[in-house]
């Protein structure tokens, strides 16, 4: 059974971590063909999960994509955490557009109060 939304989300690779004692789950919905960034949270890995923010993504080129977000576990600030995210063009053999990224995103309203540690 799905434990992660799926609404409007045909194709949905998820990463979760376990944040602060809540689930935090990302999603690129769509992945390659996708351009949103789905947060969740849960207080258990089965859920119920509620999507707290998204985020748009744009990619480096026209012919560029983005693709597998996943959580950074590193970086953490009150707050905020990291997600990574993979780009490259169509073809996926043009290795001056593969571009690694990473965005600090909003944690959950229950997490962050106190931890100030990270980058």
């Amino acid at each position: 059974m799905p434990v992660v939304p799926r609404e409007s989300r045909w194709l949905n690779p998820t990463q979760v971590a376990l944040l602060d004692g809540v689930f935090v789950a990302v999603t690129k919905v769509g992945d390659w063909w996708g351009d949103t960034i789905y947060l969740d949270v849960a207080s258990s890995p089965q859920g119920p999960w509620t999507t707290y923010a998204t985020r748009v993504i744009r990619p480096e080129c026209d012919d560029c994509n983005t693709y597998f977000a996943s959580i950074v576990p590193y970086g953490r600030r009150a707050h905020s955490f990291v997600v990574g995210l993979s780009g490259n063009t169509w073809e996926g053999d043009d290795l001056a557009h593969y571009t690694p990224r990473f965005l600090r995103v909003p944690s959950p309203p229950t997490i962050g109060a106190d931890d100030a540690d990270g980058v």
